[in-house]
């Protein structure tokens, strides 16, 4: 991660968002740089898959790992927008308990 963080120009073409959706505690949570962005809580995933579509600059990639029900909301958002033509790559992790 430190060599991608010391890339010239990388918050013009990166941007990694995370959601912790359970933190201890939400003010705990500090983002370590403009690419790498933390928030508490769990994302809109349609509308935050729409407006990073909206901004894309070259290729795109939408990565998800956590519960099967957040999996699957992921999954069918990207397909709605693969349906329109926009190329998006698509990787799932999943854990089990």
């Amino acid at each position: 991660m430190d060599k991608v963080l010391r890339m010239e120009n990388r918050v013009d073409v990166l941007r990694i968002k995370l959601f912790v959706t359970r933190p201890k505690n939400s003010k705990e949570i500090l983002s370590p740089s403009q690419t790498v962005q933390i928030y508490p809580g769990r994302p809109n995933i349609t509308t935050l898959l729409n407006q990073e579509v909206h901004e894309q600059l070259g290729a795109m990639c939408v990565t998800v790992c956590g519960p099967g029900s957040l999996a699957d909301d992921v999954r069918l958002a990207v397909r709605k927008v693969q349906a329109r033509r926009t190329v998006v790559d698509f990787v799932e992790e999943s854990f089990s308990w």
